[in-house]
């Protein structure tokens, strides 16, 4: 006889989360950062959102955080999730959106004669 036993992970839920405090990222450009949990093994889901979208998007991908620069000034990015209580923790990071560097303007040749 074989018996086979599947077993699936067992969700475990934050109790607390921990972001930088701040980050800076340029119009058009990503800035990537890893929040931290505690338990570390925790593995339930995390959201993510912006306080000011128009200003600086994010995604979440496992603990990973991806914050893209839409236009110059600042948002709060929140990571969320839910504890064992089913309450929520969460982490902030006060985003700061610098203006896109300037193109470098190309010579104009100049005439010789």
């Amino acid at each position: 006889e074989i018996v086979i036993f599947v077993s699936e992970e067992a969700t475990v839920k934050p109790t607390a989360i921990s972001a930088p405090a701040t980050a800076s990222v340029a119009e058009g450009a990503t800035v990537k950062y890893t929040v931290t949990t505690t338990p570390f093994n925790a593995n339930d889901t995390l959201t993510v959102s912006s306080s000011a979208e128009a200003k600086a998007t994010a995604a979440i991908n496992g603990k990973e955080v991806t914050v893209t620069g839409v236009d110059e000034g600042s948002a709060t990015i929140t990571v969320s999730g839910t504890n064992p209580d089913g309450d929520t923790v969460t982490a902030t990071t006060t985003v700061t959106v610098t203006a896109a560097p300037s193109p470098t303007p190309t010579p104009t040749p100049t005439p010789e004669g």
